[in-house]
């Protein structure tokens, strides 16, 4: 019973003995010494891995709220973090030089990827290669140079204007062992092709991936790659001097991983073939800007033609209005009466044929914002009479209003109108000169008619007395 107790016990501590941070992973075969184990276990947690923001060897598939980085840099660190048992702390730079000063200065402890170069060393322990990467000189291919076809040598450069990164592992090599080769020194692999389109520099000197990557995003496809056989550069873990513990055991994790494991990640980058071109960044930015031209464009011909449609519909209406206002103005012509439109001033606005010929003028814009009594003096008694009108909104009549000048005699009527927010008076004048003549003619005739018959009356009782005296007299003879 005693013995049964036991080996349960056992067979719970141990799980959680191998589960333990920095304890022996038999899985993968790493041994970790006893001093290592106790590290392991003070100090899981409080290591400082500095990342950068971005390194081009795949496609970016990882995003951090700080930052992204690759695929490629991000499996390798969760691979060393899960077989050293070690709980990594991150840090994100945006530039290598500000990553290798806070590793001089204390502040991070490890990188996992990085170029092994000698002015790096002075700060760093690096591991055993992780990977070892062939440079490439990148021409384009519309424009060879002599002896770029398949390999070159560094002597091919010595005539050249050549591109390579700042702070890039390539840079610093050559200008310490090749002098004589001019190097064009640029921020990355995209001003690089920049620099290398617009025939600035000739050639481009790099790493596979990056450039692919570069070229994928930029859209350009006519790039001609030649490797430098003796030109690699190895990518390691680098850990800071003060903590060598630290470097013995990520070299012990990263001899764990198989040959496969390390081809299966870094195949995975881009190749220099451009990608179909719809997949390009170029192609995604001209669609767009496409898209949003054909849209504009839409909109534009839309209201164009919207604004035809309404100029149109204004044309003909403002045809209808004119056609309208003269067939109004035909009517107040045709009319045989003097018209005179005034406003509340008493200032004319408006005058018809008739007035005109009255005033014996041509064109009524003369006369037009006149007082209507200086233009016809003789409804001058009527002046403040138009007030009256509009106040009562009644009109008035005054017949036989004689023209002396003239001699034309009016029948003269006030007629108030009111329109949208103004108000007005329109003066009628009949002339009825003839009728009055008539009247004069027929008035005289009548007073004529009454004296022949008074005359007539005044003989008729003459004669009557007459008669009877004649009678009388006979009578008075007899």
């Amino acid at each position: 019973m005693k013995l049964t107790r036991i080996s349960l016990l056992l067979l719970l501590v141990l799980p959680l003995f191998f589960c333990q941070s920095g304890k022996t992973d038999d899985f993968y075969n790493i041994q970790f010494t006893e001093s290592e184990l106790e590290w392991i276990a003070a100090n899981t947690g409080k290591v400082t891995v500095g990342f950068l923001p971005f390194f081009p060897i795949l496609k970016i598939d990882k995003v951090d709220e700080e930052a992204m980085y690759s695929q490629y840099v991000y499996s390798l660190f969760k691979m060393i973090e899960n077989r050293s048992g070690i709980k990594f702390k991150f840090k994100f730079y945006k530039s290598l030089p500000e990553l290798l000063s806070d590793v001089r200065d204390g502040k991070v402890d490890m990188i996992i990827h990085v170029g092994d170069t000698p002015t790096r060393r002075e700060d760093l322990i690096f591991s055993k290669p992780i990977i070892s990467i062939p440079y490439i000189v990148v021409t384009l291919s519309n424009y060879p140079l002599k002896g770029f076809s398949g390999e070159v040598g560094f002597e091919d450069l010595t005539e050249l204007k050549v591109a390579a990164r700042t702070n890039c592992p390539a840079k610093e090599i050559l200008e310490r062992n090749y002098p004589e080769i001019n190097i064009i020194p640029v921020k990355d692999d995209r001003e690089g092709l920049i620099k290398l389109g617009m025939r600035e520099v000739d050639a481009i000197i790099t790493f596979l991936a990056s450039i692919s990557f570069h070229a994928a995003e930029m859209g350009i496809s006519n790039l001609k790659a030649s490797e430098i056989t003796e030109f690699r550069i190895n990518y390691c873990v680098g850990t800071t001097k003060d903590i060598p513990i630290l470097a013995d055991i990520t070299q012990k994790v990263l001899d764990s991983f198989s040959t496969k494991e390390i081809l299966e990640l870094y195949n995975k980058r881009a190749n220099i073939a451009a990608p179909p071109f719809y997949e390009t960044k170029t192609f995604r930015q001209i669609t767009i800007f496409t898209l949003a031209n054909i849209f504009i464009i839409t909109i534009i011909i839309i209201i164009f033609i919207w604004n035809r449609i309404l100029r149109k519909k204004e044309d003909y209406q403002t045809t209808q209005l004119i056609s309208e206002k003269d067939k109004l103005l035909a009517v107040f012509n045709s009319i045989p009466s003097v018209f005179i439109v005034i406003d509340t001033l008493g200032k004319i606005t408006f005058l018809n044929n008739m007035a005109l010929t009255l005033l014996n003028a041509e064109r009524m814009e003369e006369y037009a914002g006149k007082f209507f009594w200086e233009m016809f003096p003789f409804l001058e008694e009527y002046r403040y009479y138009f007030h009256d009108v509009l106040r009562n909104k009644k009109s008035l009549e005054y017949f036989r209003k004689v023209y002396t000048e003239r001699k034309i005699v009016f029948n003269v009527y006030y007629l108030p109108i009111f329109y949208e927010n103004d108000s007005g008076i329109i003066i009628r004048l009949d002339d009825i000169t003839e009728i009055y003549k008539q009247e004069q003619i027929l008035r005289e005739f009548q007073k004529m008619e009454c004296i022949e018959t008074f005359a007539s009356r005044i003989v008729h009782s003459f004669n009557d007395a007459f008669d009877n005296t004649t009678k009388f007299i006979s009578a008075i003879k007899t």
